[in-house]
C-alpha cells in the first residue's frame, strides 16, 4: 500500500512538473562512422542496443574494410587464394562512437559467411544468426577473431552432418564473451524412413536459407525458414519423393519433421527448439499450394510478442502464372487465393503458442493495367507497441519502372479490402492487437514524387516506434515532402535517402534528409533508446548528418547517432474534432479542479455554456466524457496525463490534466 502511495506521489510530483517546465528540445547529431572497401557486399543486417546506450551490430564486409578509417577489420592480412569473400562483422559500439569490440567470421575457400539476424535476448545478452563454413585442409578461416587451419580447430564435433555449412546461433554477453554457441544444419529422409544419399548439391547447402529466430522469455528458440528442400535436382518433398527432414545441432540429432500436402519450394516453415536446443520441439510449413507450381519467399521476417506467439512477415512471388489457390492448413483455408499473371502478395501471419495460425493479413495489388506492367507489394518489418496495443509494419508496393509516365497505378487491397491507389510508394500499416484478432487501424504513407523504398533484401529492423512516433528510414527517387518542407533531386534512377516520422495515427510529422543522392543508396537498420536514435545506411556518395558532412568513398556503411530528448515524452496531436470553426482560445477561462483528480473533475468557463466535454491521450485516442452540473465523470479512464478539450457555445479549449 505504502508503494502504491509512493508511486503515485512520484507520478504527480512528475506531471506536475511537466505541466510548469517546456521540455529542451535538442536534437543534433553527435557523431557518424562506418567501414568501407574496394568492392560491394558491405551492409548491416541488424542492429540492438543495450541499457547504457550501447550499440551491437551484425553486418557483412569485404576483406580490405576498416573502421572509421583505422584498422582492417580482419584481425590480419588475408592470405591465400581467395580475398574477396563476404565476412560477417559483429562489434559493439559505445555510445561516443568507439569500437569497443569486435568479432569476426571469415573463411577463406571463396564461399565466405552471412550475417542474417540479430536479436536481444533479456537485459544481458544478444544472439546472432549467421551462416559459416568451416575450413579443409586447403583453406583457413576466422571463427570470432580466432584462426582456425583446418577442420580439427574448429570448435564442434562434425558428427555425420556431411556439409561443411553451419547455420550458427552465437550468444553474447555485452563484454563480447561467448555464453552459447550452436550449429544446425539438415539431411533428409527418403520414403522410405531412410536417409537420403546426398550428393554435391547437398554438400555445399546444408544449412539453412533466408532465415530470421528469435528467443521467448523461457529460453526456446525459434527459427523461420524458406524451406529450398531440394537435396539434388530431382529429389524434393514437393515431388513426393522426400518424405521428411532430420535436424542436427551440434553433430547430433535433435529432431525430425515430415512433410505434408506438397509444400511448395521456398515456401515458409517454423520450427521451436527447446533452450540450448537440444529438441526440436515443433514445426510447420506457414504455407501450402494446391498446384505444382514454383513460388519463392522474399522479405522472411519473424518477431515474437511478449507473449511468445510468433509473428511472421514475407512476400510469396511466382511471375507469369495463371490464378493459384493457396491455403495456410490441410485443415483449415485460412486463405485462399486466386490472382492473376504475376502473382505477388504479402503475409503476416501470428502463430500461437500450440503452432496454430491463429491470424493471418494478406496483402495484395489489384493491378489496373497488367498488360503494360506489373505491381507487387512487399512486407519487411514489424514491430509493437503494446501500450497502444498496435502492430506496424513497413511495406512498398513497387513497379518494374520507377516513373509514373505511362498512367498506371495499382490499388492496395488489405484483406480484399481497396486502401489506396499506390504508385511506387513505401508505407507504414497498422493494426490493432485484440486477442488473436488484427483490425485495420491506419496506414502512413511515404510522400515521395517517384518512388520510396524503405529496405532493401536482407535488411530488417528498419522500423522502430516509441511514445506515438515510428520511426523509419526510406530511399527516394524524384523528392520527398515533410512536414513544411520539400526536398527535389534531379529526376533520374539516383535515390535519396531520409529518415521519415509519423505518429500512429499515420500523420506524417517530421523528416531528416542526407542530402546523399547515388543509385546503390540503401537505408540500414535503426535502434531507439531514450532519447537516442541510431541510423545505418548504405552509402556510395557524400551525405550530411546535421553539421557532420562525410565525404564516402564507394561501398560504404555507416552509423549515425541522432540524439532528440523529446523522444522522451509522447508526441501530443490534438486531432480536429466536431467544433471545427470554433476558435481556440487561451485556457486561462477554463477553471478545473482538482487537478490532479480523481473520480471527477469540476469545470466552469465563466458565462459560456458547455456543450461537450473530451479527453484525449498521450496516444492521441480522443473519447467524449460524461459531463452534468459542472462535473465531469472520470470512471473508466486508466491514471495518466491527458489533455481536456472543453466546448462551448463559444468557444473550444484546451488543457493538460493527470488523473490519479
Amino acid at each position: 500500500m505504502k508503494q502504491n502511495v509512493l508511486k503515485k506521489a512520484c507520478l504527480v510530483l512528475f506531471f506536475i512538473f511537466s505541466l510548469f517546465t517546456s521540455p529542451l528540445q535538442a536534437q543534433h547529431f553527435e557523431w557518424a562512422k562506418g567501414y568501407s572497401s574496394s568492392q560491394e557486399g558491405n551492409r548491416i543486417v541488424g542492429s540492438v542496443t543495450d541499457s547504457a546506450g550501447n550499440l551491437y551490430i551484425l553486418g557483412n564486409f569485404r576483406n580490405d574494410a576498416s573502421w572509421d578509417g583505422g584498422s582492417h577489420l580482419l584481425p590480419m592480412a588475408p592470405y591465400g587464394p581467395y580475398t574477396n569473400v563476404h565476412n560477417v562483422l559483429i562489434a559493439k559500439i559505445t555510445p561516443d562512437g568507439t569500437m569497443a569490440w569486435k568479432k569476426v567470421l571469415h573463411a577463406n575457400n571463396g564461399i565466405g559467411a552471412t550475417a542474417w539476424d540479430i536479436k536481444s535476448v533479456g537485459d544481458t545478452a544478444f544472439a546472432c544468426l549467421v551462416r559459416v563454413t568451416l575450413p579443409t585442409e586447403e583453406h583457413y578461416s576466422y571463427y570470432l577473431d580466432t584462426l582456425l587451419n583446418g577442420w580439427g580447430d574448429y570448435p564442434i564435433p562434425n558428427g555425420d552432418m556431411g556439409s561443411t555449412d553451419r547455420t550458427a546461433l552465437i550468444m553474447f554477453d555485452f563484454e563480447g564473451n561467448v555464453l552459447e554457441q550452436h550449429f544446425l544444419t539438415l539431411t533428409y529422409i527418403d520414403n522410405e524412413g531412410n536417409d537420403f544419399k546426398y550428393g554435391e548439391w547437398y554438400k555445399n547447402n546444408g544449412y539453412l536459407l533466408y532465415i530470421s529466430f528469435d528467443i521467448d522469455s523461457e529460453g526456446n528458440i525459434y527459427f523461420c525458414r524458406s524451406a529450398a528442400d531440394a537435396p539434388d535436382g530431382t529429389h524434393s518433398p514437393w515431388q513426393g519423393n522426400i518424405s521428411g527432414i532430420k535436424y542436427w545441432v551440434d553433430g547430433r540429432v535433435v529432431g525430425t519433421s515430415t512433410t505434408y500436402n506438397r509444400p511448395m519450394y521456398w515456401f515458409p516453415q517454423l520450427l521451436k527448439f527447446s533452450p540450448h536446443m537440444d529438441t526440436l520441439l515443433a514445426s510447420r510449413y506457414l504455407v501450402q499450394s494446391c498446384d505444382s507450381l514454383d513460388y519463392q519467399t522474399e522479405n522472411l521476417y519473424m518477431k515474437l510478442d511478449r507473449e511468445g506467439n510468433p509473428y511472421v512477415v514475407g512476400t510469396l512471388s511466382q511471375f507469369g502464372r495463371d490464378s493459384n489457390l493457396f491455403v495456410l492448413d490441410s485443415s483449415r483455408n485460412l486463405f485462399m487465393h486466386h490472382s492473376p499473371a504475376n502473382l505477388c502478395f504479402s503475409f503476416l501471419m501470428k502463430i500461437d503458442t500450440a503452432f496454430q495460425i491463429a491470424h493471418n493479413i494478406i496483402l495484395e495489388d489489384s493491378v489496373i493495367r497488367p498488360e503494360r506492367n506489373i505491381s507487387i507489394t512487399l512486407f519487411y518489418d514489424i514491430d509493437f507497441d503494446y501500450d497502444s496495443n498496435l502492430i506496424f509494419l513497413t511495406a512498398q508496393s513497387s513497379r518494374t519502372t520507377f516513373s509514373d509516365t505511362s498512367g498506371f497505378y495499382s490499388i492496395l487491397m488489405c484483406q480484399g479490402v481497396p486502401l489506396m491507389n499506390m504508385k511506387n510508394s513505401a508505407f507504414i500499416l497498422s493494426f490493432s492487437i485484440e486477442g488473436d484478432t488484427l483490425a485495420y487501424h491506419s496506414y502512413s504513407l511515404v510522400d515521395s514524387k517517384y518512388k520510396s523504398e524503405f529496405s532493401h533484401f536482407f535488411t530488417h529492423g528498419n522500423l522502430a516506434c516509441k511514445n506515438n512516433r515510428i520511426f523509419s528510414q526510406c530511399s527516394y527517387i524524384g523528392g520527398i515532402r515533410f512536414p513544411g518542407q520539400n526536398i527535389t533531386i534531379p529526376f533520374s534512377q539516383n535515390k535519396g535517402l531520409a529518415l521519415v516520422v509519423f505518429d500512429y495515427q499515420g500523420r506524417n510529422i517530421g523528416g531528416i534528409d542526407y542530402s546523399s543522392v547515388h543509385i546503390n543508396n540503401n537505408p540500414g537498420p535503426i535502434c531507439i533508446r531514450d532519447s537516442v536514435l541510431y541510423l545505418t545506411n548504405h552509402l556510395e556518395t557524400s551525405a550530411s548528418f546535421g553539421d557532420i558532412q562525410l565525404n564516402v568513398f564507394d561501398n560504404s556503411v555507416y552509423v549515425a547517432k541522432y540524439v532528440d530528448t523529446s523522444f522522451l515524452t509522447p508526441y501530443i496531436h490534438i486531432p480536429d474534432t466536431d467544433s471545427i470553426g470554433l476558435p481556440e482560445v487561451e485556457p486561462y477561462l477554463l477553471y478545473v479542479y482538482p487537478n490532479p483528480a480523481h473520480g471527477e473533475l469540476f469545470l466552469s468557463v465563466g458565462d459560456e455554456q458547455i456543450t461537450g466535454v473530451y479527453l484525449t491521450t498521450l496516444m492521441g485516442q480522443r473519447k467524449p466524457v460524461l459531463f452534468s452540473n459542472g462535473t465531469v465523470s472520470l470512471s473508466g479512464f486508466p491514471a495518466g496525463m491527458y489533455f481536456i478539450e472543453v466546448v462551448t457555445n463559444k468557444n473550444k479549449y484546451h488543457k493538460k490534466i493527470i488523473i490519479l
